[in-house]
């Protein structure tokens, strides 16, 4: 019998808003517990999310990333482009 279980906690870090640390900035953890038969195995993640002190409009960040590739990046590898 396989048994799955999976839970995920998520943190403000700056409830208070104060200045030290930037407006968005969270804490995420997560846990992935399987059993299957006599064996266990046990998943923790962490993820530290500092969001930045001031807004960045999108056309700004298309031409950074423009001008990273006019430069000789081939490659650009991010995960969340907000």
């Amino acid at each position: 019998m396989l048994l799955t279980l999976q839970a995920g906690y998520e943190y403000d870090l700056n409830s208070y808003k104060q200045i030290i640390l930037p407006t968005f900035s969270y804490l995420f953890l997560y846990n992935s517990i399987i059993v299957l038969g006599a064996k266990s195995r046990i998943d923790p993640f962490e993820e530290l999310i500092l969001g930045i002190k001031t807004f960045i409009p999108t056309k700004k960040k298309i031409k950074y990333l423009q001008s990273l590739l006019r430069v000789g990046f081939d490659t650009i590898d991010f995960g969340s482009f907000i």
